[in-house]
């Protein structure tokens, strides 16, 4: 089962929201590739800013020279123009805080990519890919593949081929530029090749409105002697203003369901690595939960307990309560934890292999679903109907934000679950809440 659905813009501007506070782990070192200079800042000025606030290093690399934008001005013939949009580049970039050692130029004509052929273009490729290696690149920018731009889509197709050559293979996020005014339907992106994400920009939006604007040659009629030349208008301008950037990742061939080996290593390391015991987040995700569940429950299935915090929080409301993850190393403290809970169980399971055979009133998914691919997440929720009485509940939280190694989004793991059930009408919805950093959805088994 593959969720293909094809976006619009008001979908995509319900994305869920890049979360601020883990921009800098999650975004890491970065590499923009501009096909002309004008689009880094335009396309992603914000992220830029946000992560160079953050200290995290940022590279752009600029594909042609935009020297094709006013073909008919004596005082600035093409040299003369790809020398003066070299500069707002320069400009614009320090505006945003990023040094003039970071900028590579590569010259290339503008609106001629396409016409580089492939000696050239395997030459770009290469210079790409070592940048990508020697900044230890964790994710590249590049234009929308189905940006409505020749420049834009040859730029793309650079991006990928360095990301695909590189050593390190870095994440890859698209940001789109014309699709905003100039796309047709059939130019949105689906759901099956990209997650979709907002970031919200407004602490930096009057720093990218600065840099946008030193681009003068692009947004002004500063050169005034070709009335033909081009200018982005105030409509064109628009969705660049409003706070909020948008970006496309481009999903990972072939993404791995995360195994034990992954979680093992990863408790080895910290042993509350996503610190349920005090983060902030945490505590109001188990609150919301609490809100939405029932007094009492004869049977539950907690899958992904960790180190038991909702465990505990739980058990008061369980007859029975078994709690199960998928490494040994968190259960012996959840186990302490919850050592006066003779009602609760902890066992060492990989749900998605071997599902507990005893029948409940209530499973929970929180914050496990993205760990598994689209197949084994499916399975799980015919386990979970198979394995739930008449009436019993599936409880399913997850955080909308965006994490790299993750085969799936919190959002994809949602909407996989309402494919499921369109197709089989098992289940009926009873309650909902959407918040910033995560969505909970609490299902009822239908009778059957």
């Amino acid at each position: 089962m593959v969720d293909t659905t094809i976006y619009t813009l008001d979908t995509l501007r319900d994305a869920p929201l890049l979360h601020l506070d883990s921009l800098h782990y999650d975004i890491g070192a970065s590499l923009v590739l501009a096909p002309h200079p004008d689009d880094e800042s335009l396309g992603c000025g914000g992220m830029l800013a946000l992560l160079l606030k953050k200290d995290v290093p940022v590279y752009v690399a600029f594909i042609t020279n935009g020297n094709a934008s006013h073909p008919n001005s004596l005082q600035f013939p093409p040299a003369k123009l790809a020398a003066l949009r070299k500069q707002e580049a320069i400009t614009a970039c320090s505006i945003l805080g990023i040094a003039p050692e970071a900028l590579t130029f590569f010259d290339q004509p503008d609106g001629k990519l396409h016409t580089i052929g492939l000696e050239k273009s395997t030459v770009l490729i290469e210079k790409l890919t070592e940048i990508i290696e020697k900044r230890q690149i964790k994710t590249v920018f590049a234009p929308y593949e189905k940006d409505a731009h020749d420049d834009h889509r040859e730029t793309w197709q650079l991006a990928q081929q360095a990301v695909e050559h590189s050593i390190n293979k870095p994440a890859l996020a698209e940001y789109p530029i014309w699709l905003w005014k100039n796309g047709k339907q059939e130019d949105y992106p689906d759901s099956s090749i990209y997650n979709f994400f907002r970031l919200n920009v407004g602490e930096v939006q009057e720093v990218k409105n600065r840099a946008v604007a030193a681009h003068k040659s692009q947004v002004t009629r500063f050169i005034d002697d070709d009335p033909e030349g081009f200018c982005l208008t105030p409509e064109q301008l628009e969705p660049f203003t409003e706070n909020e950037e948008y970006f496309f990742f481009r999903k990972k061939k072939a993404a791995q369901a995360l195994d034990k080996e992954y979680f093992d290593t990863l408790y080895q390391k910290q042993e509350d690595p996503w610190n349920f015991e005090h983060s902030t987040y945490e505590n109001d995700k188990y609150n919301k939960t609490l809100e939405v569940l029932n007094p009492a429950y004869k049977s539950v299935l907690e899958i992904g307990c960790s180190v038991g915090v909702l465990t505990e929080k739980l058990a008061a409301r369980c007859t029975k309560l078994l709690a199960v993850d998928i490494s040994e190393k968190p259960l012996e403290i959840a186990k302490k934890r919850c050592k006066n809970q003779p009602q609760v169980t902890f066992n060492v399971l990989d749900v998605s292999d071997d599902f507990p055979k005893r029948k409940y009133d209530l499973i929970l998914i929180s914050e496990m679903g993205y760990y598994l691919t689209e197949e084994k997440l499916i399975n799980l929720y015919e386990n979970c109907q198979k394995h739930l009485e008449n009436q019993g509940q599936l409880l399913l939280v997850h955080w909308t934000g965006y994490v790299e190694e993750y085969p799936l989004s919190g959002k994809e793991v949602h909407r996989l679950f309402k494919i499921y059930n369109a197709k089989k009408s098992i289940f009926s919805k009873i309650n909902e809440i959407t918040q910033p950093e995560f969505e909970l959805v609490l299902w009822e088994k239908n009778m059957q």
